[in-house]
């Protein structure tokens, strides 16, 4: 009978299969994540450096609308002030366009008027408020003159002013014991003679035509002798 032996210990040394450490493999993650760390960080920054941008964008737009808002209203309120300064002037043109002076009347008057001549009323009517036509001026007045020749010589000097329109001496009265003879007297007045804008438009004209000497002293009352007037008795 044939033995066998049988041996469990091995021929060869048992070596152990230990597993190979992989380096390339480690360092490739360690260095995605690291750069994924990195972006996450990046990101963030990005993220808050958007938010922050975007607050001073909007502070700066709400800065820009008040400044705009505060500059709408104070050129507003300087365009009304300029609207309310040109109604202000406009009206004023008007008032002045339509305002009439009397004194010019007066002062023609104190020039053409006779030393025999003496005017005791005077009557002022515009056509706005009478029955004339639009725009007209009527004068009537009552005096007294030393004769008939002295009202003929009076009407003579009236004519020499074209402003004045067709004078008319009526109603004359003869008080024989004071040897005065009263009248009634009306004319026209054309509208630009006593117009206030025409009136100072005229003065300057005047003024400028004038040489210095003549715009100090006054020129002198117009008088026209009477060889024919007879004195009135006291």
């Amino acid at each position: 009978m044939e033995q066998f032996q049988t041996s469990f210990i091995p021929k060869k040394p048992i070596t152990l299969d230990t597993p190979r450490a992989r380096v390339g493999v480690d360092l490739f993650s360690f260095f995605g994540a690291l750069i994924l760390v990195a972006s996450l960080i990046a990101a963030g920054g990005v993220f808050f450096y958007k938010s922050s941008i975007e607050k001073d964008i909007q502070k700066m737009d709400s800065k820009i609308a008040g400044f705009g808002s505060d500059f709408n209203q104070e050129k507003i309120a300087k365009v009304e002030e300029m609207q309310k300064f040109d109604r202000r002037a406009h009206a004023a043109e008007t008032i002045l366009a339509n305002h009439i002076m009397i004194s010019p009347i007066f002062l023609s008057l104190e020039n053409l008027t006779l030393k025999s001549v003496g005017f005791t009323k005077f009557n002022f009517t515009r056509g706005a408020s009478s029955s004339l036509a639009s725009g007209a001026v009527l004068v009537t007045m009552s005096g007294k003159a030393k004769s008939y020749d002295s009202i003929a010589l009076e009407s003579d000097q009236l004519v020499t002013n074209t402003y004045f329109k067709n004078p008319i001496f009526s109603n004359l009265n003869l008080d024989e014991i004071k040897n005065i003879v009263s009248f009634d007297l009306s004319f026209g007045v054309d509208p630009s003679f006593i117009n206030y804008t025409e009136w100072i438009t005229r003065e300057k004209k005047n003024t400028v035509n004038m040489t210095p000497l003549e715009q100090i002293v006054p020129a002198p009352t117009i008088q026209v002798p009477n060889a024919n007037t007879v004195p009135a008795t006291p």
